[in-house]
């Protein structure tokens, strides 16, 4: 069969908008989050009652709706992430930052998707609750795997992760995912028992952390291993910009 030949520009939107609305999913799913997305959820809930938790119509409402969202929450996140990976390497390049423009892209469509009314719905069957899970899942796993297959990265996350594994020319790439993930999911557990107060209070729902994170963690890094074999043996990937493909690359090489 004949692979059909993309651009790997046109698949950059697609990693952070189909990983803006795995997030989205997951959230409205309640059978918890992924571990990357756990962390950015308490911190926001953290802001939030910093913030001495204002209800919508107060004075200070819009500010916690902006301030304390889980998409600025991702933004804070990222920056401390982009810095332990400069200080991992112990190289900076000016075009890592682009990875930190993606993120406010991400976080600007993950903020616009929990704002539309469809994304309002919370599920309570539990046909409904695994079918927004399994979607989920699926959409963050593919953002990853079109983000393998462009120069352009979806999340700072994610170039910390790809970076990684062409920097220290790791075989097995989804290991790392696999390895990043159980770390979140263990600051995760740390950040939950900070905010909530208790340890019960950490397998829940409300806290992100629930039986569906646990199903991330297993599933998402050999899904993604087998989405980007499938990808492969289906499409080839061509930069239109090859200049900017080549300024972009992370090479060891290069000394990054």
């Amino acid at each position: 069969m004949k692979k059909l030949t993309i651009p790997k520009e046109f698949i950059y939107p697609f990693s952070f908008i189909l990983l803006a609305l795995g997030v989205s999913m997951a959230i409205m799913s309640q059978t918890g989050l992924s571990a990357i997305s756990v962390p950015s959820w308490n911190l926001a809930d953290a802001i939030y009652t910093a913030m001495g938790r204002p209800l919508p119509g107060s004075p200070n409402w819009w500010v916690a709706d902006i301030f304390a969202s889980q998409a600025f929450a991702e933004i804070i996140i990222s920056t401390g992430i982009l810095i332990l990976f400069c200080i991992v390497i112990k190289k900076f390049r000016p075009f890592f930052l682009f990875s930190y423009l993606t993120s406010f892209l991400f976080s600007g469509f993950l903020f616009l998707f929990t704002k539309l009314p469809a994304f309002q719905y919370r599920a309570s069957e539990p046909a409904i609750k695994i079918l927004l899970m399994i979607g989920g899942i699926i959409c963050v796993c593919l953002a990853v795997c079109c983000a393998l297959h462009t120069y352009f990265y979806n999340s700072v996350l994610n170039f910390m992760q790809i970076g990684l594994i062409k920097h220290f020319d790791i075989k097995k790439g989804w290991l790392v995912f696999l390895l990043t993930d159980a770390t979140y999911l263990i600051i995760s557990i740390f950040i939950i028992r900070g905010v909530k107060g208790s340890w019960q209070a950490v397998w829940s729902p409300e806290g992100g952390f629930y039986y569906g994170t646990i199903i991330n963690v297993v599933v998402c890094g050999p899904l993604i291993g087998v989405l980007s074999k499938v990808f492969d043996k289906l499409f080839i990937t061509k930069a239109l910009l090859p200049k900017w493909e080549r300024a972009f690359a992370i090479d060891k090489a290069k000394g990054y």
